[in-house]
């Protein structure tokens, strides 16, 4: 069980780093889907023990979390100015 948060700690790592990379405006879904594309490529390849069935809602949780963390960050910048 360990291991499996482990993997979790270091999806979201990924997630924020993915995010960065594609962020850009709008297209949010576009986005969100080549986060988890390029996500669940790393699973794949790297053979990560995360059960099938909570790869997709694992990942789209972290997602939205990052997400919404960088548009809080992102409105505080804006507001400051």
């Amino acid at each position: 069980m360990g291991q499996l948060f482990n993997v979790i700690s270091d999806l979201k790592y990924l997630t924020e780093i993915f995010c960065m990379i594609v962020e850009r405006p709008k297209d949010g879904e576009k986005k969100k889907s080549e986060v988890m594309d390029a996500i669940q490529d790393f699973i794949d390849k790297n053979d990560l023990p995360i059960p099938e069935p909570l790869v997709e809602n694992v990942i789209d949780f972290l997602i939205e979390h990052v997400v919404g963390r960088m548009n809080e960050h992102i409105k505080e910048l804006t507001e400051a100015q």
